[in-house]
């Protein structure tokens, strides 16, 4: 925008008519020209067309899809796998989780029919085990349709992990990949659950979405031609208005015998069965039982060192009554393993838990031990990262309990307001009002560029262009940027590409965007030009030309970007280093080429003693412009306005992903690609709001006064 200076160069103050009429001339022309590019890039000029999704895969198509096939089986397997080692599952003192079919009114007897001794004579299949028998399991059901029911907490997602990757340690070649997703995220009534499974799939594992490289959408294909299975956990965590909606849709998404698991809450899938009329029609159903007193005795007494007896009490109570509260507390695997990190430090007490004054019943034990849990995490000192140690460019951190628990409910209230379980980096600007972050984006964009073309024009010029620039060029470019950021498409994280091969339609859609864009913003500042100079219209000619050099800028930078391969190492911290580079490459790629051809452009034009001049203002303008405005559209410079935004209002610290990567080892979130997500749903809504337990004692003495003895037979 800052271009208006050459055109206002042009010649002596005398010929100011005739600028004008060229202007008028030229800002027709190049209105013409941008919508002619605008036109094309809307109708996708030499875009290959989308194969259509329900065409019917040839054996040549499905040769095509093995290579996809094996780098996301190789995906996930390494994924789940570092997963399951930053939650100790490979322990060799795991805790012992027991399942069995189901008798409840949701079960289907159809789906666990196998052939019997007798031909022709179908047998009932007994399903039982451990969580080493689940594969097993699975594949001898004659639908490879599983529901698994749980209590909260019952450890229906370490089943789902470890299912996934037993499949994959022992899958054949024609058996599908399993892929493990969560179920918040997905609306039954506005979404297909073959449509958002393609969806999730994309996002997940972003190499998948590159259609101007494969020429098709290949996570479409992977659904529809079931070389993907479901693996689908929480269904109960979706609102539950939801849930019967979402077993109907299930049933008829799985009705040709796609192999499918589910993971949901018993009480919250009884009533879906009971609202929809009908279960699953082809699921086997079976139940996580509860941990058994033994089995947590046995899990907690392994992990203790040689002459540690302070567990004794309490494994003593803890067999002698398997009905009490205690009990009941620690049947759930994430209460035992709560239990073991409270209590693991040496001045602890675990007998505490059997004080009825504190803890008359299960809700007050287990609210005890959620509270009790970030202490444990956020001592005076934390650990280096295990494969940084100790380096001085990765100091020793620690957070304070009080400060870190109010990060962490600002991060489960966020996840609420979503309405998801999952943690992007790259949406934790979703949460503002409308027009908050867009206003956020403008400001930030106008308040950089606005000062810093005022100065160089002044320095140039003379101090009386010092505010038409700074003025006309920071409202321009905030306008830019706050549109783009409120009408440009909702960035993911992204990977440089290099050269830009299959981007056309990519660049197309810059160039539609960027052209747009820039006409706008040159208008704000071709009005604020004609205000400051008493009527001159020079300033609409020079918008016009920043509008489509700059269009043509950001149609570029946007080539230059391409998802995530598969070679790629997905985790929160190297999407963000990635996608770092890609908007940096992006936005200077396109600043510079645009501010280089503005500045040639405006030698070539200026009166020879002021060339320099007018090259340097020009090309700064609109390479600062081109480059603002093209980061506020990536995910990374989404990311850095509204850090520093939570960081101004106390709701994060500065270094973010430092401290949810020590969050996540320390077994507060847990990694699912390239999010993270509370460790379990009870954790995040216990962080939201902090319920009172009050009338405890009370209540105790109440018990002891009616003659009640909470736990019969036991006097210890």
């Amino acid at each position: 925008m800052a271009a208006v200076l050459v055109f206002f160069h042009l010649g002596s103050p005398d010929r100011l008519e005739e600028a004008d009429k060229l202007a008028s001339v030229g800002s027709l022309l190049f209105s013409g020209v941008s919508l002619l590019v605008s036109v094309v890039a809307a109708l996708g000029w030499g875009a290959a067309a989308p194969q259509p999704e329900g065409a019917a895969s040839t054996a040549d198509e499905a040769r095509a899809l093995d290579p996809w096939v094996a780098r996301l089986a190789a995906r996930i397997r390494g994924q789940w796998t570092d997963e399951a080692a930053v939650r100790t599952l490979g322990r060799p003192d795991p805790l012992r989780l027991r399942w069995s079919s189901s008798g409840r009114p949701g079960a289907s007897a159809i789906a666990v029919l196998g052939e019997g001794t007798v031909p022709g004579r179908p047998t009932r299949l007994r399903l039982h085990g451990d969580l080493s028998d689940v594969v097993t399991a699975f594949r001898r059901l004659p639908r490879k349709q599983l529901m698994v029911l749980g209590e909260h907490a019952a450890g229906k997602t370490v089943l789902a992990l470890l299912f996934t990757l037993g499949v994959l340690e022992t899958r054949e070649p024609a058996e599908p990949v399993p892929v493990l997703l969560t179920a918040s995220s997905w609306d039954p009534a506005q979404e297909r659950l073959d449509v958002w499974f393609a969806r999730r799939l994309r996002e997940e594992y972003p190499f998948l979405a590159d259609r101007d490289v494969h020429g098709t959408d290949v996570a479409w294909r992977l659904v529809h031609d079931a070389r993907v299975m479901l693996v689908l956990d929480g269904l109960d965590e979706m609102p539950g208005r939801l849930h019967a909606t979402a077993i109907k849709a299930i049933d008829r998404a799985v009705i040709d015998k796609r192999p499918l698991v589910i993971t949901c809450r018993g009480a919250e899938y009884d009533a879906a069965v009971a609202a929809e009329g009908q279960p699953l029609a082809h699921a086997a159903v079976v139940e996580i039982e509860p941990v058994k007193p033994e089995d947590a005795v046995d899990h907690l007494r392994a992990a203790l060192p040689t002459g540690d007896d302070r567990w004794g009490p309490m494994f003593d109570h803890l067999l002698a009554c398997p009905d009490g509260p205690l009990a009941r507390s620690l049947s759930s695997p994430l209460m035992v393993s709560l239990t073991r990190s409270a209590y693991a430090p040496p001045g602890t007490d675990p007998s505490d838990l059997l004080d009825l004054g504190r803890f008359p019943d299960r809700s007050a034990i287990e609210h005890h031990l959620l509270d009790a849990f970030l202490p444990t995490v956020y001592p005076a000192r934390s650990l280096p990262p295990p494969d940084r140690p100790g380096s001085a460019a990765t100091p020793i951190r620690a957070y304070e309990h009080d400060q870190a628990r109010a990060w962490l409910a600002h991060l489960a209230r966020h996840l609420r307001a979503l309405g998801t379980r999952d943690l992007g980096w790259w949406e934790l600007h979703r949460t503002l009002p409308w027009g908050g972050f867009e206003l956020i984006a403008g400001l930030a964009a106008g308040l950089t560029a606005g000062p810093v073309m005022g100065l160089v024009a002044g320095l140039v010029y003379g101090r009386s262009f010092l505010g038409i620039a700074g003025c006309g060029t920071g409202l321009g470019v905030g306008v830019g940027a706050a549109l783009v950021s409120g009408f440009g498409r909702r960035p993911s994280p992204s990977r440089v590409r290099l050269p830009i091969k299959g981007g056309r339609r990519q660049v197309l859609r810059g160039v539609l965007v960027g052209v747009a864009v820039g006409e706008f913003s040159g208008l704000v500042f071709g009005v604020v030009f004609w205000f400051m100079t008493g009527g001159s219209g020079i300033g609409l000619m020079a918008g016009v030309v920043a509008g489509v050099t700059g269009g043509i800028g950001v149609g570029l930078g946007a080539g230059l970007t391409a998802p995530v391969g598969p070679e790629e190492n997905i985790s929160p911290r190297s999407l963000l280093d990635l996608d770092r580079a890609t908007a940096l490459t992006q936005a200077l790629g396109g600043g510079l080429g645009a501010g280089l051809m503005v500045g040639v452009a405006a030698a070539m034009l200026a009166h020879p003693a002021a060339r320099l001049g007018a090259a340097l203002v020009a090309g700064a303008g609109v390479g600062i412009g081109v480059t603002l405005i093209a980061v506020s559209g990536t995910a990374w410079g989404r990311w850095m306005l509204i850090r520093a935004w939570l960081v101004f209002r106390r709701k994060l610290p500065w270094r973010v992903m430092d401290f949810l990567d020590h969050a996540h080892r320390h077994g507060v979130l847990r990694q699912v690609g390239g999010s993270y997500q509370f460790r379990h749903a009870r954790l995040q809504d216990h962080l939201i709001d902090f319920p009172a337990i009050g009338g405890d004692r009370d209540f105790a003495a109440g018990l002891r006064s009616t003659g009640i003895d909470p736990c019969p037979g036991y006097n210890g």
